[in-house]
């Protein structure tokens, strides 16, 4: 088989969909934009760029005006590792420049090493690691540092650009 970019998606089929993780994207909003990759099988990789100031998910990046988030991938699991992930971010990163946003951020956990190789492979490159440490309040310390240094804390994530 081969596989079909689809520029935007019918939030029904989000919806009704088998696969759990592709019916959180039917409920992101409108402030950005679906991107979607079939194969033979139906939905192989879906994935959510948000151009929202703050972000979908309570601003992990503060965007200004003409950069956009890819906040979530979700590969199915039957199309893991045949590069689909990589093909998505590449057909979404083209399609966002072509939109006007020539300047895009992702989230990856530091651990999620499959994630990070499709990043790369997609031409987007490593920024800083970024550790936040939740506190009382919904308050948030933000530490940043840049890569090869080691860190101890909660919850670490990378920051790639493109």
């Amino acid at each position: 088989g081969h596989w079909r970019f689809l520029p935007y998606l019918d939030l029904e089929r989000l919806r009704n969909s088998e696969i759990i993780e592709f019916r959180q994207f039917a409920n992101f909003g409108d402030e950005g934009f679906l991107f979607a990759l079939e194969d033979d099988a139906g939905l192989a990789c879906v994935c959510w760029h948000s151009i929202a100031a703050g972000g979908a998910h309570g601003g992990y990046w503060p965007l200004d005006a003409g950069e956009g988030m890819l906040e979530q991938i979700v590969t199915a699991p039957g199309a893991r590792g045949k590069g689909g992930a990589t093909s998505l971010i590449q057909f979404s990163t083209e399609a966002m420049m072509a939109k006007g946003f020539p300047r895009l951020f992702a989230r990856i956990w530091h651990n999620h090493a499959a994630s990070c190789r499709a990043f790369e492979k997609a031409g987007w490159h490593f920024m800083t690691l970024v550790v936040e440490i939740p506190l009382p309040l919904s308050k948030v310390v933000r530490w940043q540092r840049n890569a090869g240094q080691r860190v101890g804390f909660v919850r670490l994530l990378n920051a790639y650009e493109h």
